[in-house]
């Protein structure tokens, strides 16, 4: 029952670090876990919905702005972070703050959440989530618990498709199988 106030996905690109990060999210937030158990979303109730929506009142969700020519995370939104912050959790225990592309931060952006990040209040969990962790701040890095995801190997994509087919009683050829993991690259969706 221990978390850590900031956490760091790391991987290629598709390989599920946001998807895992609003997963965490939906476990953190959800009404129906026990607090004695280890925490995993049910997917129905009202918190794991509104999670998934982004409407969630102690969920929030920062991203560079795509549609510019070079996207970028600047100060105010962190600053927006950091005032959003001050205020305890509106529902449940925790706040949660998920940043996506958070290599992407400007460097007064990357130092405002470095600020947070030092003294944060108790109920704040940070999220970030990046295919270039070289570009963050090695201060932020160091306050950060980092999980550096890794490509699924052709092999158990096989097995595990493999699996599937058998579940479901469907024939499949090894040979298709292996194809269809190659094109996967690495991905299980």
């Amino acid at each position: 029952n221990r978390l850590a106030h900031a956490y760091l996905f790391h991987g290629d690109d598709r390989i599920g670090k946001r998807l895992l990060a609003l997963r965490l999210a939906q476990a953190l937030l959800c009404e129906t876990v026990p607090d004695d158990q280890t925490p995993d979303a049910c997917g129905a109730c009202r918190a794991c919905r509104q999670v998934d929506a982004r409407t969630h009142p102690d969920f929030m969700v920062i991203e560079p702005d795509q549609e510019l020519a070079n996207p970028q995370i600047k100060i105010e939104l962190i600053r927006d972070i950091e005032h959003q912050m001050i205020y305890r959790p509106l529902i449940g225990d925790r706040k949660i703050c998920l940043i996506d592309d958070a290599d992407r931060m400007t460097i007064g952006a990357a130092n405002a959440l470095l600020k947070t990040l030092e003294e944060p209040p108790p109920y704040a969990i940070f999220i970030l989530a990046t295919t270039e962790k070289h570009k963050i701040l090695p201060t932020i890095l160091s306050r950060c618990q980092i999980f550096d995801f890794k490509r699924i190997t052709n092999n158990d994509t096989v097995d595990h498709l493999q699996e599937i087919c058998d579940k479901e009683e469907i024939k499949a050829d090894k040979a298709a199988l292996h194809i269809i993991a190659q094109k996967s690259e690495g991905c299980m969706r």
